[in-house]
């Protein structure tokens, strides 16, 4: 299934498109990634079916590499995997071994360390975190994932400068300063509206080592999950934008949406999913 996947890849189609404040967005035909873009992430769903990065319920083939506490300086034990619906050419799950909700404001942000500490070990990499109502299609279970920075061209503008479409956070610090600048963001964006009532703020995050010792991270704060046009009826586009789609990436599982998705639809998609500029 992997290789097929991955095979896939290298006739996507691909095409841009403008979006605010005059950044390109890439948009992917991607039809693999229908189970994560629809996936139903409601907690009687959840509860129904068996947590899919859980080693018990992982496909026998599946490899595995450790990665500790005590030879990566972790807080806590993680399994590095290929995931087998990529995006890109290099796509990793790095999944906590135990079974623990998808929170990274748990326990003062201690695994925001784990996040830098996973960027310095990979360089080259970005490593990134879908709030568990922002794009994870598996909130029950505690999770990164990684891909070539290359592949992030909003973490580029960032270091740049440049302009951006919407609101990101971002600072560049060493993997101990980090947990706290992170729950300082997120306790200040816990007052805003759209995040009452939820364990975490609405949130993705992503991660890359700067090469100085240094670590860049940049936070995307989220109005909502999904648009309000998300569905799969007549004049609706089955997205679900996450961490790669807002970095410079939206990925379409269906062609009829690849072929109509404008400039416009981006905007909206946008407005209703962030906070624009």
């Amino acid at each position: 299934m992997a290789r097929h996947n991955f095979d896939a890849l290298t006739s996507v189609e691909m095409r841009s498109v403008t979006g605010p404040g005059g950044m390109t967005f890439r948009i992917q035909h991607n039809p693999a990634r229908a189970v994560s873009t629809g996936a139903k992430v409601d907690a009687a769903t959840l509860s129904k079916r068996p947590c899919f990065l859980c080693m018990k319920n992982r496909p026998e083939e599946q490899m595995v590499w450790p990665l500790g506490v005590a030879e990566d300086g972790l807080t806590a034990c993680y399994h590095l995997l290929v995931n087998p619906f990529p995006i890109f050419s290099r796509h990793f799950t790095v999944a906590l071994a135990d079974h623990a909700p998808q929170l990274i404001s748990g326990d003062a942000c201690a695994k925001a360390r784990d996040m830098v500490l996973l960027a310095q070990r990979f360089p080259g990499m970005a490593v990134f975190y879908n709030g568990p109502h922002c794009g994870a299609s598996a909130p029950d279970h505690f999770h990164f994932q990684m891909v070539d920075a290359s592949d992030m061209p909003l973490l580029e503008r960032v270091a740049r400068g440049d302009t951006l479409p919407f609101e990101v956070i971002s600072a560049e610090l060493t993997p101990d300063k980090m947990p706290q600048w992170l729950a300082g963001v997120l306790a200040a964006l816990a007052s805003r509206p759209e995040n009452h009532g939820e364990a975490e703020p609405r949130v993705n995050i992503l991660a890359t080592a700067t090469g100085s010792g240094l670590v860049r991270m940049a936070v995307i704060p989220r109005r909502a999950h999904r648009p309000d046009f998300y569905g799969t009826d007549e004049g609706e586009w089955l997205v679900s934008p996450a961490s790669v789609d807002l970095a410079g990436t939206v990925i379409l599982p269906r062609e009829a949406d690849f072929r109509s998705f404008s400039p416009d639809t981006l905007r909206a998609l946008l407005a209703q999913t962030t906070y624009l500029l």
